[in-house]
């Protein structure tokens, strides 16, 4: 069985009839953007980053609203959709840890930059922006 095409936003292609997705499609979707997802965070691609999270996040809301609609409530998951949604879990964590050592290097970066928003002035406290003065020298 071949795999769907989806877009970006893990919906279907411009070609593809607009149908609601099944719990299985919509699974790999949230599958195929988790792992772009990581990519992105691998190789620090701020734009794929920006692109593909919140592809991510509908697309698993798309996946809880399809499991909802599919299942009778209470009813479990199988074994093998148990182990998905469980690497799933796993790999969101690693991602969450990336992000913010990615985050945290770029404040890192940033300090190294810019200078911190409380740093002193340079000038004398209370001395207030006037005519310069001219200062003769001694003697």
């Amino acid at each position: 069985m071949r795999a769907p095409a989806f877009d970006a936003h893990g919906r279907y292609g411009a070609g593809a009839r607009r149908k609601r997705m099944t719990s299985e499609e919509s699974l790999a979707a949230v599958e195929r953007l988790i792992a772009e997802v990581s990519a992105a965070l691998r190789a620090a691609d701020r734009e794929s980053l920006e692109r593909y999270a919140p592809a991510l996040r509908a697309a698993a809301a798309r996946f809880a609203l399809a499991r909802q609609q599919s299942a009778p409530a209470g009813v479990a998951l199988s074994r093998s959709w148990r182990a998905r949604v469980a690497a799933i879990g796993a790999t969101l964590t690693v991602q969450r840890e990336c992000l913010a050592r990615l985050c945290a290097l770029t404040d890192r970066q940033v300090a190294g930059l810019l200078p911190a928003a409380d740093a002193a002035s340079t000038y004398a406290p209370g001395l207030r922006a006037g005519a310069a003065r001219t200062y003769r020298p001694a003697g």
